[in-house]
This record gives C-alpha cells, sequence and structure tokens, in this order.
C-alpha cells in the first residue's frame, strides 16, 4: 500500500512543459499525499471573489498542477493548457492550476474548492468530479483543467484532493 502511494506520487509530480516540449518541476509547489497537519489547518480565504477559468481540453497527458508568480510564468501556463493569456498577468495575485491529464470520456471536471493560508505558504484543495452515468458518456478523450486567481504568497503551494483534505 504504502508503495502505491509513492508510485503514485511520482506519477503525478507537479510539473510544466518547457519551451523545448520537455518537463520541469515547478518550484515550491507540492503534490500533498495528507492535509496539512492540525496545527497547519489555516485560515480559509473566502474564494467567491477570485476569477478562474476551467475547461475540458488541455496539452499535458498526465496530472500537472503549477503557479505563476510572473508574467513570463503566466503566459507559460496558458501554453501549457493550448490557449492564449485571458488578459495581463494580474502582479498582486499568483495564478493557480490544476490540470488532470487524460480521461476516457467526457463528463469528468476539476474544481478548486477551497483555498488556505498556511505558515508556510497556501493550500489549495480541489476536487475531481466524474461522469454521473460513465456508460453514457460520450467517448472521447478529455483532459480537464482549472486556473484561478490567488493571493499573492511567497511561500510553498500545496495541492490538495479534496478527498484527502480532512477539513
Amino acid at each position: 500500500m504504502r508503495l502505491l502511494s509513492l508510485l503514485s506520487i511520482f506519477l503525478c509530480m507537479p510539473a510544466f512543459a518547457s519551451e523545448d516540449g520537455g518537463l520541469f518541476r515547478a518550484p515550491n509547489v507540492h503534490l500533498a499525499s495528507s492535509a496539512p497537519s492540525s496545527g497547519q489547518s489555516g485560515e480559509l480565504i473566502d474564494t467567491a471573489g477570485y476569477q478562474h477559468w476551467s475547461g475540458n481540453n488541455s496539452v499535458p497527458v498526465r496530472f500537472t498542477t503549477f503557479v505563476a508568480r510572473s508574467s513570463e510564468d503566466w503566459n507559460r501556463l496558458w501554453s501549457n493548457i493550448g490557449m492564449e493569456a485571458p488578459g495581463r498577468y494580474p502582479d498582486d495575485k499568483i495564478a493557480i492550476g490544476i490540470m488532470l491529464g487524460s480521461r476516457p470520456t467526457d463528463g469528468y471536471n476539476v474544481r478548486v474548492t477551497s483555498l488556505r493560508k498556511l505558515a508556510s505558504g497556501l493550500a489549495v484543495v480541489y476536487l475531481e468530479t466524474k461522469p454521473s452515468n460513465p456508460q453514457s458518456a460520450r467517448k472521447t478523450v478529455t483532459s480537464p483543467w482549472v486556473v484561478m486567481l490567488a493571493p499573492k504568497t511567497e511561500g510553498s503551494v500545496r495541492f490538495i484532493p479534496q478527498s484527502m483534505a480532512g477539513y
């Protein structure tokens, strides 16, 4: 069981596509295998006022998370999704993104369910939804993604599946 957990974390390492098509790890981005310890539950941030975008087709075929802290990162983030940036990078925010990778049918989605300010940075809790009736879902490969603006933070960003958040 522990080996399977470690293997799934390895296969889901956060990464960006580089200019030459290779991948590189994003600094200060962590895929959490569990919720922050109870001493680090952090302050809940109201996400209602933060702009977000989502879709069903992105370039990566594997799970990818990213954080944009500059105009260059912002443009690279959107290039990785396969779209033009929807505007200029807002210097007073960071952009967080999650790309689920390939899914076999339509009906999959991903959304950020909460943000928590931690002493070490930011926790991003997300939820992947699946088709309610997979047998009737259209058989087409999708790659759901979400990008959300968040409060500017210099610390690390942890991405936590809602099923492991424990909040």
